[in-house]
């Protein structure tokens, strides 16, 4: 069976001034293939490094990049996998192309850094491996897509920003970002109904009991506020334990 491993993993907070939306990496293992889902944005590309070498692995060694979508914060840095073939939809593809003006999450720089780049559209059903296959989650763009890997821990959807946290899981339906309402809801379903495991876009990944979110790993994120020259900074870690989360202020 496949393995899977994170990389990076996704976190959401809100504040009175802004939202923070880290993404999620997964590398999906299957003794042929090395697999990288999702490319975060440009400010997680030290961590990306550093945590597929802890696995034994060099970004070199990565041979498939498969991309659940084309918004920034999930494809800034596939220059960091030179020897990937890059997996994307055909719609999404297309639609990168010549995005709506008010599309403010496709940046206009995507064809430029997939330009030169091997491309390999896919679409519903398509067999990556044994055990890792594609389905299509149209909805919160035009055409995403996710993973379905078959692991020892059951059924598992890599699934982006189909259902980017728990709590839209749980609502069925995407936040902030909506192309196509009613796929969305489709998607939603068909996710839920397909995994017993979620690997989100913006979250950690848990199982679905009901209507209760059981959550597989601990979460910590620190905050440095930079108060002024001098360096008299303030630091508040973060961290969730499942079901408890704690803040402690350094």
């Amino acid at each position: 069976m496949a393995q899977i491993d994170l990389i990076t993993q996704g976190f959401t907070a809100n504040s009175d001034q802004a939202r923070l939306a880290l993404s999620t990496v997964a590398l999906v293992r299957t003794g042929k293939h090395n697999i990288i889902v999702d490319a975060a944005h440009y400010g997680r590309r030290n961590l990306m490094d550093e945590g597929i070498r802890k696995l034994g692995l060099r970004p070199e060694d990565i041979d498939i990049l498969f991309l659940t979508h084309l918004h920034w914060d999930h494809m800034q840095n596939v220059d960091l996998f030179p020897n990937a073939t890059i997996y994307t939809h055909p719609r999404e593809f297309e639609y990168v192309h010549n995005p709506k003006p008010s599309d403010w999450a496709t940046m206009r720089y995507v064809p430029g850094a997939l330009a030169g780049r091997e491309i390999k559209q896919v679409t519903e059903g398509h067999q990556i491996a044994d055990d890792v296959r594609v389905i299509e989650t149209p909805g919160h763009t035009i055409g995403h897509m996710s993973l379905i890997v078959e692991t020892s821990a059951g059924r598992t959807g890599i699934i982006g920003d189909a259902l980017p946290n728990a709590r839209t899981t749980l609502a069925r339906m995407p936040y902030l970002i909506i192309y196509d309402k009613q796929a969305a809801r489709e998607s939603a379903e068909k996710i839920v109904a397909s995994c017993d495991v979620f690997y989100c876009g913006h979250d950690r990944p848990f199982r679905l009991e009901g209507d209760k979110v059981n959550y597989l790993t601990e979460q910590s994120i620190r905050f440095t506020v930079l108060f002024d020259p001098q360096g008299n900074d303030q630091s508040v870690t973060l961290a969730a334990s499942p079901p408890a989360a704690v803040l402690v202020v350094e």
